[in-house]
């Protein structure tokens, strides 16, 4: 089948020009690229024919679509130059693909624009066309199969816009690997300004403003009858389904019509998608509508094209969801000029009102109904400040979600070259610095590419935050950009400002090769071994003698058998103590740590030593952890070809009173991930705010601390029961959080840290 039967070619008219314009000044208009997954008027098809309808006049626009599907088809065709979609029973990304390829090829592209995750297919088709591209990303990585789709596409693109900061925050919290790539770029999204095109099943024939007048007239008649024109009415709009909230929206309405106040009150949602009969959330949700008495009181109503009259009825608008990145209802609800209510980190929304000073009157702590329903009934008490609130939140849908404004944005963010300076520049700069350590940084794949090899490696992920690691122990990049800044990679940054001083570079602490007499470290030492697999201490044990120094040891093992075997190995030891206890399997080697040894580590010792065994069930991961093992033990206790760490370590201690931390350098680089609500939880108990983005931790939790620095862990008293239950989540647990504190709080604590460097191969 040749290419033109498998494409469907749609010709169209930009919207100020006619085709005889174009013939006679065929450079007069820019070509630009527009690909979508399909023409479906959700929110993600509104917000690209928003951007269309705002480009037509500055560029001809092309158009592919994976999907002919949608009832923006005939308005993407109007708008566009040319529209490019499958023809029936053709795979689509076979055509999509040739169709980018074939425009790319016969036309000159100043960008091009793929809208959703869904068009990742054709991002290498436009790289190896040389055009210019830019991905907006409209999804939440958590409601993705898989959830690691979004952070593949931020891997892969060249550049990436989303409409809020919780698109980035919830892809960070699926997928561990990534961080925060200086690609990526925050810009508002807002609906359509024009009037929508009526289909042919919205209205009969004739003209649409007619329909619209009948429209509003009609659902004024139903929602303001004569006998009740004051009637409040609270409105939601959006998709039924179970992300947008719906059933909290009953919950909500069920608590704000049980006061008397209320007693007029209306509750009304308008979206498609609504199905008592459909066995599955319509039929609950009608459910739930007879059973708590509120059939009356709210009404469930059809998508309307007049939503603008639908928010001109309404008094106030809630978006109850539970996870929306655009939130286009709501903006089209601001511009009304209604206040708008919703959750904290519900809806992109959310943000915005939270900036613009408007989080009392109008946020409620997620998913909580209770304070959102008394958020409506202060509002519906106070007309004037419901309108006060409302003037504001127009203003900031004016200056924050025009749709020209962010069509230029956008066009660009795509025009402008690459982020930072040049990649090639960079890497020169990177290969000529001694510091720069290729095996450090690229582990074993470095070994089988030049010096040249390794800082594009790391460049790209220092672009993409994919796999970011660190150039050379001791320097974080992510720090680097967090808080010093500068247009270009940050560790081609640091190499040409001469190595500034600053929390992204920490002491390296190496084995010496005397060892130190334990009499030159005035220091009471303890060593907490978690022996999960207690066939695992004989390398510890091996690992301790390689020093001088002689630590306590407190052990904690699942069951009488670990305890005999723990004490079979290590009772030949020459420590002066050796405690062995058996603890419940939960908490991993943080609560034996902190809930079994801690209160009694923190009173009588100074400085403090964790490690824990470790072994994977799955054997194709068995080689990358037992060398991630043996960097870990490496650099907390030494061994046989690092030498006696331990010593080194506490000698570093004795001489820097400051020194609170030290652990082993991962050369991975890791933020917050899933686990910042768990350490925002932690750090509200130890009396901190605000915890730094970037920041350096013991990866794998083994590390030595001073029982100043660890005491306000012990502090926090947690009982065997505040841990969370195996078999445990990959993250986002108490304990993953606590993972990251361990290097977080010390440092807000005012104490120094510092890093050693254990054998490799790393991980």
């Amino acid at each position: 089948m040749r290419l033109t039967e498998r494409i469907r070619t749609l010709p169209g008219l930009t919207g100020s020009q006619t085709s005889a314009d174009l013939q006679s000044d065929p450079g007069s208009l820019r070509d630009i690229l527009l690909i979508l997954p399909d023409a479906h008027a959700d929110d993600c098809g509104r917000s690209a024919l928003a951007l269309l309808r705002s480009w037509a006049s500055t560029y001809r626009v092309h158009v592919v679509l994976l999907s002919a599907d949608g009832p923006l088809l005939a308005t993407l065709r109007r708008l566009a130059v040319d529209l490019r979609c499958p023809a029936p029973g053709v795979d689509p990304v076979t055509v999509a693909r040739e169709s980018v390829r074939a425009i790319a090829a016969a036309t000159p592209l100043a960008f091009a624009v793929t809208v959703s995750v869904r068009t990742v297919s054709v991002l290498d088709v436009l790289h190896a066309s040389d055009v210019p591209s830019l991905t907006l990303v409209t999804e939440l990585a958590s409601l993705c199969v898989p959830v690691t789709t979004v952070s593949e596409v931020i891997a892969r693109a060249e550049r990436v816009v989303v409409p809020a900061r919780m698109v980035v925050e919830d892809a960070l919290a699926s997928d561990y690997m990534l961080g925060r790539g200086r690609h990526v770029h925050v810009v508002p999204f807002g609906p359509d300004d024009a009037m929508p095109d009526v289909g042919p099943g919205d209205a009969p024939v004739g003209d649409p403003f007619q329909y619209m007048e009948a429209e509003t007239a009609r659902l004024r008649a139903l929602l303001r009858p004569d006998g009740l024109p004051d009637r409040l009415i609270v409105l939601g709009t959006g998709p039924v389904c179970h992300a947008a909230g719906v059933d909290l929206f009953l919950d909500i309405a069920r608590i704000v019509l049980s006061t008397p106040a209320s007693r007029d009150a209306l509750f009304v949602w308008s979206g498609p998608g609504y199905d008592p009969r459909d066995g599955g959330y319509g039929a609950l949700l009608q459910k739930r509508l007879r059973h708590t008495g509120l059939e009356s009181r709210v009404i469930l109503l059809p998508p309307t094209s007049a939503s603008a009259a639908l928010n001109g009825l309404a008094d106030i608008v809630i978006l109850p969801a539970r996870a929306d990145p655009l939130s286009l209802s709501g903006v089209a609800a601001l511009r009304a000029g209604r206040p708008v209510l919703c959750f904290e980190n519900g809806c992109s929304l959310s943000e915005y009102l939270e900036q613009d000073g408007l989080a009392d009157p109008c946020l409620a702590p997620y998913l909580d109904v209770a304070v959102l329903a008394d958020r409506i009934l202060m509002l519906a008490a106070a007309p004037d400040r419901r309108a006060a609130i409302g003037a504001r939140g127009a203003a900031l849908a004016v200056s924050r979600f025009g749709p020209r404004s962010q069509a230029r944005a956008i066009a660009a963010l795509a025009l402008c070259p690459a982020v930072g300076s040049d990649p090639e520049t960079d890497a020169a700069v990177i290969c000529d610095s001694p510091a720069f350590d290729p095996a450090f940084c690229g582990g074993a794949v470095a070994q089988a590419g030049t010096r040249a090899d390794a800082a594009r490696a790391y460049l790209y992920a220092a672009r993409t935050g994919f796999g970011l690691r660190k150039p050379e122990p001791g320097f974080n990049p992510a720090i680097f950009a967090d808080l010093y800044g500068g247009p270009g990679d940050p560790y081609a940054e640091f190499l040409r400002a001469r190595h500034p001083a600053g929390p992204w570079s920490t002491p390296v602490i190496r084995a010496t090769a005397d060892p130190v007499a334990p009499s030159a470290v005035p220091l009471r030492a303890a060593l907490h071994i978690h022996a999960y697999h207690p066939d695992q201490l004989a390398d510890i044990a091996a690992r301790l003698a390689c020093n001088a120094a002689r630590p306590d040891l407190f052990v904690s093992v699942a069951d009488a058998a670990g305890r005999d075997l723990a004490r079979a190995v290590l009772a030949h030891g020459t420590q002066a103590a050796l405690e062995i206890r058996v603890v419940p399997n939960v908490g991993r080697d943080i609560g034996p740590l902190l809930t079994e040894f801690g209160p009694d580590l923190v009173a009588h010792y100074d400085i403090v030593g964790h490690v824990h065994t470790k072994q994977t069930r799955h054997s194709a991961n068995s080689e990358m952890v037992r060398h991630w093992v043996n960097l870990l033990l490496s650099g907390v206790i030494g061994g046989p070809k690092v030498g006696a760490m331990m010593d080194s370590v506490l000698a570093a201690f004795a001489a820097r009173p400051r020194l609170g931390l030290v652990h082993p350098e991962d050369p991975r680089v890791f933020g917050w991930g899933a686990n910042r609500a768990a350490a925002r939880w932690v750090l509200a108990r130890t009396g901190h705010v605000r915890p730094p983005e970037a920041f350096n931790f013991p990866v794998g939790t083994m590390f030595w601390m001073r029982a100043a620095a660890l005491a306000p862990f012990v502090d926090l008293e947690l009982d065997w029961r505040d841990y969370p239950a195996e078999p445990l989540a990959n993250d986002g647990t108490l304990l993953h959080a606590l993972e990251r504190l361990f290097g977080v709080v010390p440092r807000m604590d005012g104490w120094d840290t510092a890093v050693t460097v254990g054998s490799w191969p790393a991980p």
